[in-house]
């Protein structure tokens, strides 16, 4: 009886028994996820096997969470007004820095500049903008390169040689997301 006084967690709370995932699997693996997160966020470099637990944990809870989402859109579950309130105000607090979302931002900032710049040559700069545009955000080479090569991955941006049509310089390497192809 005294269990139903113990505080829940909003998946205890709304999704358990609704959504075929167990809480402690996912707190279990939220925290992995987190952990791998971390040495990012702080230039920490992660080895291959990191990464891939990352991706495939980043892609399973992407797809659990929806599904509740889903869930919770569609009215199969059903909650109060003050319930969603209370919801939305724990996600308000717990937005931490994302550096992906960083990373995106720049790159959009960056796009615009090319959009406006009258050089019909102008690109985006794989090197510059790893070194100087991130580095003016926060992001450390390193972090700003292991992100590169995850969007990458994750087919968000491209990577492409750029040629000069003169011929005066050497191709160089440039970015740019994939919508923008």
């Amino acid at each position: 009886m005294l269990k139903n006084f113990l505080p829940k967690s909003n998946w205890e709370r709304y999704f358990e028994g609704q959504v075929l995932y167990g809480a402690e699997k996912l707190k279990d693996e939220w925290q992995e996820l987190y952990e791998i997160r971390n040495k990012i966020a702080h230039n920490r470099g992660i080895e291959k096997h990191e990464y891939d637990r990352l991706s495939n944990l980043s892609f399973q809870l992407n797809k659990i969470l929806s599904n509740a989402i889903t869930k919770l859109e569609s009215g199969f579950i059903e909650v109060t007004e003050e319930q969603k309130h209370e919801i939305q105000s724990e996600i308000d607090t717990f937005k931490p820095s994302d550096a992906e979302d960083v990373f995106l931002k720049a790159l959009d900032e960056s796009q615009k500049w090319l959009d406006s710049n009258p050089n019909p040559n102008a690109f985006i700069g794989v090197n510059y903008f790893i070194t100087s545009v991130l580095a003016d955000k926060g992001l450390s080479e390193e972090e700003g390169r292991q992100i590169l090569h995850l969007l990458k991955d994750r087919k968000i941006i491209d990577i492409y040689k750029h040629e000069d049509p003169a011929g005066l310089y050497l191709p160089a390497s440039a970015i740019r997301k994939i919508e923008d192809i």
